[in-house]
């Protein structure tokens, strides 16, 4: 009785398992960085980066490499 128990539960973490490796691949594929804009909204908008402003740098298609910096005097 405990042999077939065990083996029970032995399957059970397989697919548990493979459920786990399903999904962080799943996550792995999705694509939701939109594209970037053609043009900017309106050439006559100007703006002077400055002190306490912060910058999000995201290099395109690779999603670990992003930073967020502030403006220091």
């Amino acid at each position: 009785m405990w042999v077939g128990l065990k083996k029970n539960v032995g399957v059970a973490i397989r697919w548990i398992m493979l459920g786990v490796v399903g999904a962080i691949l799943s996550g792995c594929a999705n694509n939701s960085i939109s594209p970037a804009p053609v043009s900017a909204a309106s050439s006559s908008y100007s703006y002077i980066i400055g002190p306490g402003d912060t910058v999000n740098i995201a290099v395109r298609l690779r999603i670990g490499m992003r930073q967020s910096i502030e403006i220091i005097p």
